[in-house]
């Protein structure tokens, strides 16, 4: 994303960020743009919500959607603060894919800036931590902080070949 912003393309005309390599189908990517609204998401993400790769416009209204039912007030928070303020979020929630499975998901992202040095977004990746049948059997949270480290650790690992 730097090489792209290095070289001056607008941002609309950028894409969501790759995962690192090495990553698994468990890993996918976003973007946001606050003014527009646009979502895009890796063929990774659709998977995890269930659509196959292109079969879908990614939407704010989508994406709250497949939130579970208990976790749509937090996302409506997040959404209104991420947009008032224009920044970047984290969260752990859980989706219902178009299956009806729940997948329990970590989401960390960073700000993107425009052309003219502002906040125009969010990007970042989607982390599944798996599909669970309900909350008994959802990780613990050492058990999704052992799984976020692993994975921040191969992106540590790849990260100097990414941004070359």
């Amino acid at each position: 994303m730097q090489l792209v912003r290095a070289i001056g393309l607008d941002d609309r005309t950028a894409e969501a960020p790759d995962p690192p390599a090495g990553f698994t189908e468990h890993v996918g990517s976003f973007r946001h743009w606050f003014d527009s609204g646009r979502w895009e998401w890796s063929d990774e993400v659709a998977a995890m919500h269930g659509y196959r790769a292109g079969e879908i416009e990614p939407t704010t209204e989508l994406l709250r959607s497949h939130k579970h039912p208990d976790d749509r007030a937090g996302f409506d928070e997040l959404v209104e603060k991420m947009l008032s303020a224009r920044v970047h979020f984290s969260s752990r929630h859980r989706i219902v894919d178009t299956r009806g499975r729940i997948h329990s998901v970590v989401v960390i992202s960073r700000n993107f800036q425009g052309l003219d040095g502002r906040a125009a977004g969010a990007e970042g990746f989607y982390l599944d931590l798996g599909v669970i049948c309900d909350d008994v059997d959802a990780p613990s949270d050492d058990e999704v902080q052992e799984r976020v480290s692993e994975q921040v650790q191969e992106f540590r690992e790849n990260n100097a070949t990414i941004e070359q």
